[in-house]
């Protein structure tokens, strides 16, 4: 059914952040179907949408009309998106729930956003189903964690195997899957070798590890990248040579280094193999490889679905800071256009967007045809990859001043009210490799959902009242605001302080009671010089005088209303390693129920 401009109703803006964008929601019929030429002046991006994949800028530039977003939308507003099977290695589900979250992250059409949550939860427990090999999670789970982190969907997420969305991804990249003794795991596959099957693992692994924060995999992860476009001084190791390469010492005759210390060949002006992908380029469907120089036409498709593995993996990169497009001589291109001079593209459809991608990022004039396709991983080229490419808004943003004593930079906080979703400011001065410690106070039992990238500290029960501190490191690339989520409208209030010269959470504790004095157990740090947070929340409206000692961040409380309640940070240092002693706020009034907690960085 068409939908007519007139019933666009403008979506409710969060008092506390009148500088942020109001978000255009239309009325649709059940299955997010909007009119497909939304006036580009009123629609923004959705306000909860995650940027480990694209930008807000850039997906903001992205137009709602024309032959790329008709597309684009014909496949998010299937009714069905199809089975969701991670072992299915050649289903497309992942691709059209990713076209569902990138037409939410444009528009904040909320129907797009449920119908993509509920797909993902669909997702955790089907890797195995008998016809199993690492490449079939390699090539599926992609889609899903990039469509999670885009629309917003909380690692606390419950999914229909009974995990929730971050406990699934804290384990899936060390699962073994059965099919392949040499590469069972993302983990393992990711380092080991440079076929497609590297290349799917790694952007697969990074969106996992972008998806949970972790640093150190996505530090890990770059590095072995690098090494891949051809960087030999990374300190990722080699890769391992395959079957193939060493059948006939087939893969000698193509590589033009010592045996695999890259993934794609060194440009040269007068050596035909640059450019080549060296582990994909020579595979055959008759024998397990060829010699050097024609590709055959097997050589073409796996060199094109490696092109779908480390193109996705530049594009998370890219949206995260890390722009690797001209590295080793602009490696990626130079591997495009190896191939469509030795005989490529090939004849498949699916990777239409690969001209698209290369086009967009280097300004080249590559051919391209105008009917699009989905992909394993990306696709969409005619509109993903359209345009002129916009830099991440913070990628300019210089790494903080290196300290190691434990300092607050900054904190912001919202009042909120009887809400379902609470959005938080970034604080200001939070630079990259900052710590943020949020804390969310909810007068209800359901979890409290916290954007991609954040995780729990502790959660504290008061009865039917609960308060949830999370942490992240902050990137390069982070939001103006964080939007927390509650599964129905309470109370709900909270804040973030960012700390320099801490990276982690040392030890936490938690204690609840009733009365004027809200005690936060002491706890034993694990070394000395750490970040003290004590964060309170009253079951009531009130203000707290924080503990001796201590200096407080914020203490906000809702406007009055049936649903009060408050929240508040303290910072303080503890130099010496061992007991920390309680810390005690004091709440102005009769007091009431409360809740404390005590968190320790390091």
């Amino acid at each position: 059914m068409s939908i007519q401009l007139s019933a666009i109703r403008l979506l409710v803006c969060i008092a506390a952040l009148a500088s942020a964008s109001c978000v255009v929601e239309t009325e649709g019929d059940g299955e997010g179907g909007a009119d497909e030429n939304l006036t580009e002046s009123t629609l923004l991006s959705a306000p909860n949408m995650g940027t480990m994949f694209i930008t807000r800028a850039e997906i903001e530039s992205k137009p709602t009309s024309g032959a790329g977003w008709t597309f684009l939308k014909s496949k998010a507003d299937m009714s069905s998106w199809g089975t969701v099977n991670l072992a299915d290695q050649n289903g497309l589900t992942q691709s059209y729930v990713l076209a569902g979250a990138l037409v939410y992250a444009r528009t904040g059409i909320t129907s797009y956003r449920d119908k993509v949550i509920e797909y993902v939860k669909r997702a955790p427990g089907t890797e195995i189903d008998g016809t199993d090999q690492l490449l079939n999670l390699a090539r599926t789970l992609y889609g899903y964690v990039v469509a999670a982190d885009l629309v917003g969907m909380p690692l606390s997420t419950m999914c229909n195997n009974g995990q929730t969305w971050g406990q699934y991804l804290q384990g899936i990249r060390l699962k073994s899957i059965p099919g392949n003794s040499r590469w069972p795991t993302l983990e393992k596959t990711s380092a080991d070798t440079a076929s497609n099957w590297g290349a799917y693992a790694l952007s697969t692994h990074l969106a996992v590890s972008y998806a949970l924060n972790d640093t150190a995999a996505i530090q890990r992860d770059i590095n072995i990248f690098k090494r891949y476009l051809g960087d030999t001084t990374s300190p990722a190791a080699a890769f391992k040579p395959t079957a193939a390469y060493v059948h006939n010492n087939h893969g000698a005759t193509w590589d033009m280094s010592p045996t695999m210390q890259r993934g794609i060949n060194p440009a040269s002006a007068t050596n035909d193999r640059a450019g080549a992908i060296i582990e994909d380029v020579m595979r055959s469907y008759d024998v397990p490889s060829i010699a050097c120089c024609q590709p055959e036409l097997a050589g073409i498709v796996y060199s094109e679905e490696a092109m779908d593995g480390f193109f996705s993996t530049m594009q998370l990169l890219r949206a995260n800071g890390v722009d690797l497009t001209l590295a080793q001589d602009s490696a990626a291109k130079r591997a495009y256009h190896y191939m469509v001079t030795h005989g490529g593209p090939g004849p498949y459809t699916l990777t239409r967007y690969l001209p698209y991608f290369v086009n967009y990022h280097y300004g080249t004039s590559y051919p391209v045809q105008t009917e699009d396709r989905p992909y394993r991983h990306m696709g969409y080229g005619s509109w993903l990859f359209t345009g002129t490419p916009k830099a991440a808004p913070d990628d300019t943003t210089p790494p903080p001043p290196t300290t190691t004593t434990p300092t607050v930079v900054g904190s912001s906080s919202n009042p909120g009210g009887t809400l379902t979703a609470l959005a938080i400011a970034r604080p200001t001065t939070a630079a990259s490799g900052d710590l943020m410690l949020a804390s969310v106070m909810y007068r209800g039992s359901g979890a409290i959902g916290a954007p991609a990238g954040w995780s729990v500290v502790r959660d504290t029960f008061n009865g039917g009242t609960h308060m949830t501190t999370f942490v992240k490191r902050a990137g390069t690339a982070e939001p103006s605001s964080y939007v927390f989520s509650v599964p129905s409208a309470s109370g709900l209030c909270g804040g973030i302080t960012a700390w320099r010269g801490v990276t982690a959470v040392d030890v936490s504790s938690g204690a609840s009671g009733t009365g004027t004095a809200a005690v936060a157990p002491s706890l034993t740090t694990t070394g000395t010089n750490r970040g003290l947070v004590a964060v309170y929340g009253q079951i009531n409206r009130t203000t707290y005088t924080p503990p001796a000692g201590m200096t407080e961040q914020f203490d906000v409380a809702t406007p009055s209303g049936t649903y009060l309640g408050t929240n508040a940070q303290a910072a303080g240092m503890q130099t010496a390693a061992g007991a920390t002693g309680s810390r005690t706020a004091t709440a102005a009034g009769a007091g009431g129920g409360w809740i404390a907690q005590l968190i320790a960085l390091r």
